[in-house]
């Protein structure tokens, strides 16, 4: 009688699984194709878009060689080499018994200068990129096939800002020896440098994007977009402390302003993992990293590229590409 029982409940798990398993088997393909097809595919279709247009890119740029590695690395010299010579002749009379907005002193301006000139690197490539190139290849004729082509426009600016990248290579290189001989820093430091460098990259790339498209559609406004660009560099601070900046009322506006510019931002980061800061320790992470402002800058580095993409979009649909 037991063993009846038992072969009965056998047969009946047997038939449950002969049933049932082709149908969890079925479910768990479904679920496979619908990952596959769903954010696995389309991140590496994005990849696949970034990689193809970097290689593009590079490839144009790579025509003139010398200039391609070249202009990034003489340019940024040419920049800093007035601030240098004002700074030394300034300390030379002083007798290094000076300093300048209670930041930069005798024995830490050249690295000060040469953190300034990074960020102004990084940030004049990316936000005058795409106006160069959307220029050139509208008068090749070729930018319609580019923005028809069944892309995410996001892969445009990651794509571009890789081949950039590469051409900032030698620079980087070069300067950051520099930096790291005059003062050496912990490798977790060098990381949230890096880290910075690359959000700063991200939203120069994004308003390089829309300066670009403004150029594109609408070439009367590129004057306009000239001076956004030339203003955003003032308040950047790159080669001057904000400190400096005059007082012209109770409020301090000129300090406000550059204060809730990004680029501002990612400097003083920067200056102040390298050099120590005088923030209270609770707007302080690990020691040496300012939250505030990192938290402020990863937000705007995330928002930054789906602006310039929508504004991108928007002027294509109303206003056409002009001025052939």
């Amino acid at each position: 009688m037991l063993f009846c029982r038992l072969s009965k409940r056998r047969t009946k798990r047997k038939y449950a699984e002969v049933k049932f398993m082709p149908k969890l088997k079925k479910i768990f393909e479904l679920g496979k194709k619908a990952i596959i097809r769903g954010p696995i595919r389309n991140h590496a279709k994005l990849a696949k878009d970034i990689l193809t247009i970097a290689e593009k890119e590079v490839k144009l740029a790579l025509r003139f060689k010398l200039s391609f590695f070249l202009d990034h690395l003489i340019s940024p010299i040419i920049r800093i080499v007035p601030f240098i010579m004002i700074y030394s002749g300034i300390f030379l009379m002083s007798n290094g018994n000076f300093n300048i907005g209670g930041e930069v002193s005798n024995y830490n301006f050249i690295l000060f200068l040469l953190i300034g000139m990074f960020m102004d690197t990084y940030f004049s490539v990316g936000v005058t990129s795409f106006q160069s190139k959307f220029i050139n290849e509208k008068y090749w004729q070729t930018i319609e096939a580019t923005f028809l082509a069944p892309i995410n426009k996001l892969s445009l600016i990651f794509g571009v800002g890789v081949s950039d990248a590469i051409s900032i290579l030698p620079m980087y290189i070069m300067f950051g020896i520099i930096s790291l001989t005059l003062m050496p820093i912990g490798i977790e430091k060098i990381l949230i440098a890096i880290l910075v460098l690359g959000l700063i990259f991200t939203i120069s790339l994004s308003l390089g994007l829309i300066f670009g498209s403004i150029s594109l559609f609408q070439e009367n406004l590129t004057p306009l977009a000239g001076y956004f660009r030339m203003g955003i560099t003032f308040f950047s601070c790159f080669y001057y402390p904000i400190t400096i900046l005059p007082v012209i009322t109770e409020f301090n506006i000129l300090q406000s302003i550059a204060r809730l510019n990004p680029i501002f931002q990612g400097v003083d980061i920067i200056r102040s993992v390298w050099f120590g800061n005088g923030l209270p320790p609770t707007e302080i992470v690990f020691g040496f990293i300012p939250i505030n402002p990192l938290i402020y800058l990863v937000a705007v580095a995330a928002i930054a590229p789906l602006i310039a993409v929508f504004v991108f979009d928007k002027l294509w649909k109303i206003l056409g590409i002009q001025g052939y």
